[in-house]
């Protein structure tokens, strides 16, 4: 009976044997296809190769890669394609060879090339009506493999990027990169909803559309379809109550805006706020301003707002002063004033002081009562012309134009870069002539700038007195009993800023020499005119020879003796004004 049990499992094992060596001799050498399809992204992709020997796999395509790249038997290989680099489509091969038998088989891999795109990750935005300056953007994520261009159309209230201004310099056939899109990140700035007469959301579309010069060179741009995204602005907080309500929350309002440096507590009566007066009984004006704000300064700001003068100031309409004065980094701004002073046509004084201003609001010309108006320490190159609209004003008395530079170069003939100076660097003579004109000043403040050339002399070659302009004779007959003017009646003197009692154009660049109408000016003993007058500074651009002149008067006086001085064809100063006594500095 032992030896039928052994013979039976001997038989079993030999059955086995022969099952296992038919099976493998069954197995194939195969693949499980012979095509793989890939997108322009790339990817990974499953390949089965049946074999009973070991193999090898191969391809001459670098972007291709096999793994494993060769086995023993059976194997799941997985085969990563690379994302695509043009915009056509690529073939290549990979081949799996047998090594025992040597047998080859191929897989033919076949990627498709990449379409021109711009797709924005985001289809719509929604933001409030009002943040800080500095918050008032939002970023887009957009993947693109052209140059592109951003726009807002019919939304003056969203600021994008110019035509290829953000990048100007994005080419992608650039290295191995190819058409493979990328993701840029653009800014998109907004400005804050004004309109408190609207109650609805306001809205606009971003368009996104291939660049003129698409940077890639056989882009067709034409082909391409324009992406858009939805940004929806909540509407505008309405300030309501009585006119004593709106003042106090416009200057909170105000202060939240410029960011000031120490805002009011709205919890304490307006009454008790520094640098607010209100109107008072007594006080000239109309019953219903009693209560209101009269005067108020923001101090210590902190805005870079383009139309720097926040909308809450319309409702300050009772106001007689307004102060505006020190802005955080004023020296890099380019400010303007914005529209919405244009409302406040009481307002008398005007101060937009050391703030970054280039530029004034055409609308600021309704300020139709603006007596006084100071704009020293801001960044214009030129004198604005809405100036001197502003100037034709019946009671308009004075005109603070002083050190208005972004930064300080002594020595212009040694300057690397003339641009962008402020100072009113670009002025012209023309310019100042009208503002010497003006027979209603008595206060002009022009020092510490970049103002060069002669002053003008208002004469004619022969010594007569310019078509145009006045002479004292003709003043004095508008003006009877101006005693100390009758001195210089018959001298054929031009009538320059007759009223003037404060007059700087100190340390400009100014040269050539001091006119008539200046060193025989009535009130030249009231304005310290050896410090703030005539003293000036530093270096004058570099001539085209080389030549470095130096600012100065050809004939700058010590005193008011006069003694030697070119020009001074009456003498010492109180040699013609004999009844007026001697200024301290003579």
């Amino acid at each position: 009976m032992k030896h039928i049990y052994t013979y039976m499992i001997t038989a079993a094992l030999a059955a086995l044997a022969l099952a296992g060596c038919r099976n493998e001799e069954s197995i194939a050498f195969n693949l499980d296809t012979d095509k793989i399809a890939s997108g322009a992204d790339g990817g990974r992709y499953n390949l089965k190769v049946s074999a009973r020997n070991g193999w090898v796999a191969s391809t001459e395509a670098p972007w291709i890669t096999i793994s494993p790249a060769n086995g023993d038997g059976s194997v799941t290989c997985q085969v990563q394609v690379d994302s695509a680099v043009a915009t056509t489509s690529r073939t290549a091969e990979i081949h799996i060879q047998d090594q025992v038998t040597f047998d080859d088989r191929v897989v033919t891999v076949t990627q498709e090339g990449y379409r021109y795109t711009i797709m924005p990750q985001t289809t719509a935005f929604e933001i409030p009506n009002y943040e800080a300056d500095a918050s008032r953007y939002f970023e887009v994520k957009v993947k693109a493999n052209t140059n592109f261009s951003l726009s807002a159309p019919g939304a003056s209230w969203i600021t994008v990027p110019g035509e290829k201004e953000e990048y100007p310099s994005v080419y992608f056939f650039k290295g191995d990169r190819g058409v493979r899109p990328r993701e840029f990140t653009v800014r998109v700035e907004w400005a804050v909803n004004t309109d408190a007469s609207k109650t609805d959301p306001r809205t606009a579309e971003l368009v996104f559309a291939p660049a003129t010069d698409s940077g890639t060179p056989d882009a067709d741009i034409s082909d391409y379809d324009t992406e858009k995204i939805s940004v929806t602005q909540a509407a505008a907080t309405p300030i309501t109550g009585t006119p004593r309500q709106k003042d106090s929350t416009a200057l909170m309002a105000i202060a939240r805006s410029l960011n000031v440096w120490d805002p009011w507590d709205g919890s304490a009566p307006m009454s008790t706020w520094s640098d607010v007066r209100l109107w008072e009984d007594g006080d000239d004006c109309p019953e219903e301003w009693i209560g209101r704000v009269k005067y108020v300064r923001f101090y210590m700001c902190g805005t870079e707002n383009a139309d720097c003068i926040p909308y809450e100031v319309r409702y300050l309409d009772a106001a007689e002063e307004l102060v505006f004065y020190s802005n955080n980094n004023k020296e890099r701004l380019n400010l303007s004033t914005g529209p919405y002073l244009s409302e406040l046509t009481e307002l008398k004084r005007l101060t937009i002081a050391y703030f970054g201003l280039t530029r004034l609001d055409p609308s600021i010309t309704n300020l139709e009562n603006l007596e006084y108006l100071n704009l020293a320490g801001n960044n214009f190159q030129t004198i604005p012309s809405e100036i001197f609209t502003l100037m034709e004003n019946k009671n308009f008395h004075a005109l603070l134009l002083n050190t208005n530079y972004r930064s300080l170069v002594y020595d212009l003939s040694n300057a690397t870069n003339l641009n962008n100076l402020g100072g009113f660097y670009d002025e012209t003579e023309a310019q100042l002539r009208r503002l010497f004109m003006h027979e209603g000043l008595d206060t002009l403040t022009l020092g510490v700038n970049y103002f060069r050339g002669s002053l003008p002399t208002f004469l004619n070659s022969d010594g007569t007195v310019e078509a145009g302009v006045r002479t004292y004779d003709q003043y004095l007959q508008e003006n009877p009993g101006a005693d100390t003017l009758s001195v210089l009646a018959g001298k054929n003197m031009p009538c320059v800023l007759p009223k003037i009692k404060y007059l700087t154009i100190n340390n400009n660049r100014f040269t050539g020499m001091l006119p008539k109408w200046l060193l025989y000016h009535p009130n030249l003993d009231w304005i310290d005119p050896f410090t703030l007058v005539f003293a000036q500074e530093g270096s004058l651009p570099r001539e085209e020879d080389g030549t470095v002149v130096n600012a100065g008067f050809d004939n700058e006086p010590i005193d008011f003796d006069y003694e030697g001085v070119e020009g001074a064809e009456y003498g010492g100063y109180y040699d013609l004004y004999t009844t007026k006594e001697l200024a301290p500095n003579n």
